[in-house]
């Protein structure tokens, strides 16, 4: 899943998409270097580039400011560097589950994003509109195999809207190892994020079909090394404070 467009889309616009809370459980591992970016932790945030994320262990110190809520969930954003770029975050009721995030990225482009889950918790769908609109500009849906799973079976990505409906549809099946996606300590950060690491993924857009299997190595605690795609891509990952 961290490989989709839509993790290339959220950074662009930097969707803190973010239902954490204050606690100090660390994740076991932080990944440092995922084979395309390199995450830095500073404060409260966790840093890719020039973009950020907020971590669930730190305070928040240099051109970030974070907020909190009652129930110590992250309420809202500052993020200043060239420009300012705020986001809101609104959960639903008491609980942790993020259900939208409103947004002015650099002061240039508003919107909101907004989540939907089924009974059991799991992330159906997500949509993000523009201030001003009416109609999504990118959609996506998740299917699952269960009730007892976060890992979707399936998922579609909709964008390019004209207006006969949308310019590129595309659909997307997976399998996954049992193993720890790294990107799992981030899942209230998140709510895309899948537990398991991806072995195989095919990918239609209606005309072509292609399938990339992956296989792993891991560290002694199970989480991925290095990730070898059937074209024989190789990407490595590193850590800290791992055990």
């Amino acid at each position: 899943m961290s490989q989709k467009l839509f993790k290339a889309i959220c950074i662009a616009f930097v969707l803190i998409i973010d239902g954490c809370s204050k606690t100090t459980e660390n994740p076991f591992c932080l990944m440092l270097f995922d084979g395309m970016s390199t995450y830095n932790y500073s404060g409260n945030l966790w840093i890719s580039g020039n973009n950020l994320a907020p971590v669930y262990f730190l305070n928040a110190t240099g051109n970030y400011s974070v907020n909190y809520d009652a129930q110590n969930r992250i309420s809202k954003v500052v993020y200043k560097v060239n420009g300012e770029t705020t986001l809101n975050m609104n959960y639903d009721g008491n609980s942790s589950r993020l259900l939208n995030v409103t947004y002015n990225y650099f002061n240039q482009i508003s919107g909101i994003a907004s989540y939907s889950y089924n009974k059991a918790e799991q992330l159906t769908g997500v949509e993000y509109v523009l201030i001003g609109l009416s109609t999504p500009y990118l959609i996506y849906t998740y299917q699952y195999p269960n009730i007892t799973t976060h890992n979707p079976s399936s998922s579609t990505y909709s964008f390019g809207l004209t207006s006969t409906g949308y310019l590129y549809n595309y659909s997307y099946s997976y399998q996954y190892d049992t193993k720890i996606n790294p990107l799992s300590a981030f899942d209230k950060f998140d709510p895309t994020v899948t537990p398991n690491n991806v072995t195989q993924e095919t990918i239609s857009d209606g005309y072509s079909t292609f399938t990339y299997s992956y296989t792993y190595t891991y560290t002694n605690g199970g989480y991925p090394l290095s990730k070898k795609r059937s074209d024989g891509s190789v990407i490595n990952f590193s850590y800290s404070n791992c055990k």
